[in-house]
Order: C-alpha cells, then sequence, then structure tokens
C-alpha cells in the first residue's frame, strides 16, 4: 500500500486475528454477531472508501463477511456502498482492486451526491440521514 505519510506504529502481525477479536467483543458493545442476531436486520449495509482512499479492506472485509455470515446474514442481503464523496463512482476493476476477491459476489453500489436522494431523517447527533 502506498502511503503518503509513513506510519508511525509498528506493524501487527496477524491482523485478521485483532479484526476479528475487535468484531467479537468491541469496547462498550456487544461484539457483531449478537446485535445481528438480536435486531434481525433484512439487509446490511457496509460503507467503504472509493478508490482514492487507501484502506486495507483485504484484511477487514473477509472477517467481516464471515461474521456476519456465522450471525444468519445471507450473502444476497448484504450491499456495499461506495462513498464516492464528489468523485465519480469505482468501475467493477476498481471495486475489485481497492475491496478485494472477499467482495466479487456481493452487490456493490457507487453514492452519486449528484442524484436524487431522499431525506431520512435526522440522527441522534444532530447529522441529516439521506439515502441515494
Amino acid at each position: 500500500m502506498r502511503t503518503v505519510v509513513k506510519p508511525s506504529f509498528p506493524p501487527v502481525n496477524n491482523p485478521e486475528f485483532l479484526i476479528e477479536a475487535a468484531l467479537h467483543n468491541p469496547i462498550a458493545s456487544p461484539g457483531l454477531a449478537e446485535i445481528i442476531k438480536n435486531r434481525r436486520p433484512k439487509m446490511v449495509v457496509i460503507v467503504v472508501n472509493d478508490h482514492t482512499r487507501p484502506t486495507p479492506y483485504n484484511y477487514i472485509l473477509p472477517p467481516l463477511l464471515k461474521s456476519l455470515t456465522k450471525a444468519g446474514v445471507e450473502p444476497n442481503e448484504i450491499i456495499f456502498l461506495v462513498a464516492t464523496g464528489a468523485h465519480r463512482g469505482n468501475t467493477g476493476h476498481e471495486h475489485i482492486e481497492s475491496l478485494g476477491a472477499a467482495v466479487q459476489n456481493y452487490r456493490i453500489v457507487n453514492h452519486d451526491c449528484r442524484g436524487k436522494l431522499a431525506f431520512m431523517g435526522v440522527l441522534s447527533n444532530k447529522i441529516l440521514a439521506v439515502y441515494a
């Protein structure tokens, strides 16, 4: 991964293990599987960066998808929403390049800030919620 500023923290030997641990035992919250089992959502939307942000999804997404699957979420109930900001949408190749092979069988949608947005309400932190 290319970066502008060299990270000042030491590399991790097994990032997948740390991500799985955080998903199962987060700080001050039930684990993801427990939340999914209690809420039983019809759909799970995972918001991800566009191709302009170097995020290590190859480490993050496989344990996340595994945890969702174990909690009973089917692949057709998961949508990846690419937060493009004002950038153009990712191409199919850029989706796989930035998100990794783990997302190949999932629906991926590019957000379009110029498209038709629907007002969904106001979140508890006073941020407007809209959906494209």
